[in-house]
Formats: C-alpha cells, sequence, structure tokens
C-alpha cells in the first residue's frame, strides 16, 4: 500500500499498513517545520519512532529530544 499525502513543503505522511488491528503511518517533517496539531485517540494506542534525524517533542510539560531508534 502506498498511500501518501503531501502536508507541507518537504513533509509528506505514507500509510505502511492498514488492517482492522493496526494503522502503520510513517511521517517525515521539513526542519523546523509544522508540528502535527493537536489531536486524540479515544480507541487506539499511539507510537512514535524516530527513523532518522532527530525530534523534539514534548510529554507530560517536559521537552525531550528524540534521535534515530529512540520511540
Amino acid at each position: 500500500m502506498a498511500d501518501r499525502l503531501a502536508i507541507a513543503a518537504g513533509e509528506r505522511l505514507e500509510v505502511v499498513e492498514d488492517t482492522p488491528e493496526v494503522l502503520t503511518v510513517e511521517a517525515c517533517y521539513a526542519p523546523r517545520g509544522n508540528r502535527p496539531p493537536a489531536h486524540y485517540h479515544p480507541r487506539q494506542d499511539e507510537h512514535f519512532e524516530v527513523l532518522e534525524g532527530s525530534l523534539r517533542v514534548e510529554a507530560g510539560g517536559a521537552q525531550r529530544d528524540l534521535h534515530a531508534s529512540d520511540s
């Protein structure tokens, strides 16, 4: 499956797996690009893994820098 959505210059989302049990989406964000909008998944778990580069996240009021292979 290769459903792709361009979300901004240099940024994209790609559906990697879509089954009744699992939805896997790979996102690519440009440096200093837009962050994902605030959203809520009432019936799903969400997991992030950095495949390459680094990512600054805020969780529970604390900021962390994540690097390749961090999740």
